[in-house]
């Protein structure tokens, strides 16, 4: 993971961009990578981490994946999270949504 983030911070130039972690990560892992990205970016990008974690239960794993039953987002601001959202989705989830600072 750490690996990663470097690899992504060596590469991006410029511009505001979105990185999600996604599956199981350690806790905090969305922080080590917001630092990591923060310490070594490049003096004109900007990122933003999110978090998206995948529910899924044994024995039904591969039908739950194309159709989960709940969507997790994280992350420390809002605007990112239309970024993972399929178009379609971006105003009917709003309705569902539940925003929480911490």
């Amino acid at each position: 993971m750490e690996l990663a983030a470097r690899d992504i911070a060596s590469i991006v130039e410029e511009g505001h961009k979105v990185v999600v972690e996604k599956s199981t990560v350690p806790v905090k892992a969305g922080e080590a990578i917001a630092a990591i990205l923060k310490s070594s970016k490049k003096s004109k990008a900007t990122y933003q981490v999110l978090s998206n974690p995948e529910f899924l239960a044994e024995g039904t794993a591969i039908t739950d994946l194309p159709s989960p039953d709940r969507v997790l987002i994280g992350g420390e601001q809002v605007c990112g999270f239309l970024y993972l959202l399929p178009p379609e989705l971006h105003f009917s989830a709003l309705q569902y949504c539940v925003i929480k600072n911490n």
